[in-house]
Formats: structure tokens, sequence, C-alpha cells
């Protein structure tokens, strides 16, 4: 039986390895039918020159920064989790680093993309903040920032602790595990931001398997707030990469951001 992972404290909102521990091991399986990358290539062309240097954050296995390097774009994949790079057989550069550190030159690279949800784990509002004053020191002027982020439902009591069960298909695995997803959402952490603890129970017919997370939620208005404040100028939003229109009832939204002339704001 795998050796379950449990959050022992509040060190977990500090960690922003967590999700990729938990995760590594089946990324690819469960997650590998998310949108399709040619959108993303194609909006990422629409709004930056050919060849240019773009940054994925959180590029994991390289789904979206593996498409971006064959389209032509001198791509780096920038990832906490070492084990999560080496899974990748694409062939974008990889640099494992923290995304509140980035190891890169100040004002060299057109696009950053935050993908999927990775924004939300980094678990802390001034961390996530620091990570974007990081995109927008390394963006030229005029770069592209794109944040993608689901966009949470109001919260009421009854949504504030949820337990919901599935089946998910694994390649190999035979019957397919069954998914237990317990959250807890805490909305009291102010700066328009909400603080969800989640788990993954895994039932296998061999034994189970725990997965836990943390995330850090910031409404699209905060977002825009803490983007303005670092020079960043919120040009398009849409609720996926295809470039469909964001509603105020959809509950996903893609952020495109500029980097602006003035570089004077600091985080």
């Amino acid at each position: 039986m795998p050796t379950p992972h449990v959050i022992a404290d509040d060190r977990a909102a500090l960690d922003s390895g967590l999700y990729a521990r938990s995760f590594v091991d089946v990324y690819d399986a469960w997650y590998s039918a998310l949108d399709d990358p040619a959108d993303l290539v194609d909006a990422f062309a629409a709004r930056m020159p050919d060849g240019g240097r773009v940054v994925e954050l959180g590029s994991g296995t390289g789904r979206l920064a593996g498409p971006l390097a064959a389209h032509g774009f001198e791509t780096t994949g920038v990832d906490i989790s070492i084990d999560m790079l080496r899974r990748s057989t694409t062939t974008e550069q990889r640099v494992g680093a923290d995304m509140t550190q980035l190891p890169i030159r100040t004002g060299s690279v057109d696009g950053v993309i935050i993908a999927y949800n990775t924004l939300c784990n980094l678990a802390s509002v001034a961390a996530q903040r620091q990570c974007i004053a990081e995109c927008s020191r390394a963006l030229t002027v005029g770069g592209v920032l794109a944040i993608d982020m689901f966009v949470a439902a109001p919260a009421n009591a009854s949504h504030l602790i949820d337990v919901s069960t599935r089946s998910i298909q694994s390649p190999g695995v035979e019957p397919s595990p069954v998914v237990a997803m317990i959250t807890r959402r805490d909305t009291d952490i102010g700066s328009g931001a909400d603080l969800i603890d989640g788990v993954h129970i895994e039932l296998h017919r061999t034994g189970t398997r725990v997965r836990p997370w943390r995330l850090c939620h910031q409404t699209p208005a905060a977002l825009d707030d803490v983007a303005s404040t670092l020079g960043l100028r919120l040009v398009a939003a849409n609720s996926d990469w295809a470039g469909a229109p964001f509603t105020p009832e959809a509950r996903r939204r893609v952020s495109w951001f500029e980097r602006c002339a003035d570089q004077s704001a600091s985080p």
C-alpha cells in the first residue's frame, strides 16, 4: 500500500510544492485532456512576435510548454518540482525554481503563462503578489502575462465544506479507482481571497492513496488590483484559451495583462 501523504500543520500554507508531490504520478493520466493546447498556442501567437521568448510557470510535464516550443517560441518551463520536469519529453528548456524567485533576467521575455490554477498553489496573497511582481520584472515593455484561474462561486454556509466522489479512468489500472474529494473553504482571510484546503482520497482495490492540496483563490477584481500596482494592465479577459468571452456567470477566467512602460512599480 502506498504511504499516504498528510497535511501535518499550517506549514502547508508555505509549501508551494505540495500539489506536485501529491499528483506527480497521475498528472498526465488525469489532466492530459484539459483544453486543446493548440488554442493556447494560437492565443499567444496572436499576441507575441514570431520566435518570441515565453516562460511557463508551473510547467510540470510539458503539457503546454511543449506545444509552445514546437510552434517556434523560445520556451522555458519553470517548476519547483524536479520530478515533474523530469517527466517532460518535449523540447522546451526546463528550470527548477520557485515561482516567487525567478532566475530570469529583467525585461528579457515576451510572454509568461500561469495556467490552470497554478498561481493558486502559492497559498497566500503575499506569495501570489511576489510571483506576479517577478513576472512583471521579467517581461519586456509590451510583453504579456496570461493567468488562467477558476472563479469561485459566491460563498455561503452550505458550500464551505464539500464532499464529492467520482471514478477516474487511469490507463492500466483495473478497475478504475474511486476518488472522494473533501474540501474546506475559509472565506475570512481578507484581500478578496479564500483559502481552500482539499484532499483526494483515492480508493483502489489494493489500497488507498491520500493526495492533499491547498489553494489560495483571489477574485478577478482582486487579481486585477494586484497586477495594476505592479505595472501590468488588463487588456483582455476570456473564459478559455479559445477566446470565449468572460461573463459574470463564468467559472473560469483567462486574464491577459500587458507590461506597461512605467517600470517604477514595486512589489
